[in-house]
Parts: C-alpha cells; structure tokens; sequence
C-alpha cells in the first residue's frame, strides 16, 4: 500500500510529536490540514500540542467544533471532556464525562477521569467521594485491576473518602504496577508523592 503525502506528513508529525519536537510537529500537521482541513486524527494531534504549551482554551475550542461537527465520536467527546477539565471548565468536563457514561455505562476511561475529578476537586461543592470510589472501584474491575491509572484513581478516592489505609495499599499497588510496566518516571513520581 503507498501511502498519500498527508499521511506521511501525519506520520511524520506523530514522530516528531512523540520526540517533544513539538513546533516541528506543528509543522508537519499544518501541512496535514491543508490537503485535508477536516482530518480528525490531525486535529486530535495539534490538541495535544496546544494542551502541551498550555493553550488549554485553544485544546477545547478545537475539540468542541470537532464534536459539535462529529456528536457520535465517543473518542473525540473523551479527549474534549479531558481539555475541558484542564481549561478550568470541570462542570462541563463532569457533564461530557457523565454522557459518555450513559452511552457506555461500564467504560473505564470516563469513570476514572470522572472519579478523578470528584475526588481531587479543591472545590467541596464538586467532590463526591462515594461517587468518586464507586467509579474508580468500577474502572479497576473493569481493568482487571490491571491499569495502573485507575488503580492510582482509587487510591485517590478512598483517600478522599478518608480510607487512608486503604489508599495506601491501592497507591502501593499503583506504584508497584507502574514500575513494572515502564511508566514514566515523572508519573511514578506522582504516585509516590500522593503516597505520603
């Protein structure tokens, strides 16, 4: 199969977005876009990359006209609810989170961003621990209590709900899972840090 020179560019631009070459991946997918202004994935992309510089008003407003143009696309909805959240904008990031799971009620990705935001939220009148060990236990079984995100997610809820040995035990487990899967250093980091 020979490839287009859009996707190419794509490509390119991916590697170079994976290097932390971000202005030249920027590059790569402007070029995307100007053979094809509509592609989704490239426009998924350069939202990271805005994300990535903290433009997190020009991530959501990307992603917004992309599900506003593509409402079933469950994948474009999740990375919006994300931007959302990171623009400060949590009562809409919990409402997208909240829809995606009435259109798929046991998808872990939704239930742990969600059970996130409820229980790290500084704000009293946005935290719901119950919910917040409820959603992440569910994401954890859904996973096997295989993914190292939720189970840091549960860890973060039963903290929240003053489960505090038990939290430690999930974030031990986190911690433990991440290091044996090659997890980032920084986020490793994270987790230790909650930890204490």
């Amino acid at each position: 199969e020979v490839l287009l020179p859009e996707q190419l560019y794509f490509f390119y631009g991916s590697l170079l977005h994976d290097r932390g070459e971000l202005d030249e991946a920027r590059r790569a997918y402007d070029i995307v876009l100007k053979v094809k202004p509509d592609d989704l994935n490239t426009h998924r992309r350069l939202a990271e990359l805005d994300a990535a510089a903290g433009e997190f008003e020009a991530a959501e407003q990307r992603l917004r006209e992309l599900v506003e143009a593509n409402p079933l696309n469950v994948a474009l909805r999740m990375d919006w609810a994300k931007r959302l959240g990171e623009a400060g904008k949590t009562a809409a990031a919990i409402s997208q989170y909240r829809h995606m799971l009435k259109v798929r009620p046991n998808w872990p990705q939704p239930q742990r961003q969600l059970a996130w935001l409820l229980a790290t939220h500084p704000s009293e009148q946005v935290r719901n621990a119950r919910e917040a060990v409820q959603l992440s236990r569910a994401a954890c079984e859904a996973t096997e209590f295989e993914d190292v995100y939720a189970l840091d997610t549960l860890a973060a809820a039963l903290a929240s709900a003053g489960q505090f040995d038990a939290a430690a035990e999930m974030a031990a487990k986190a911690i433990q899972k991440s290091e044996e899967r090659a997890v980032s250093t920084d986020e490793i980091n994270g987790m230790k840090g909650r930890l204490r």
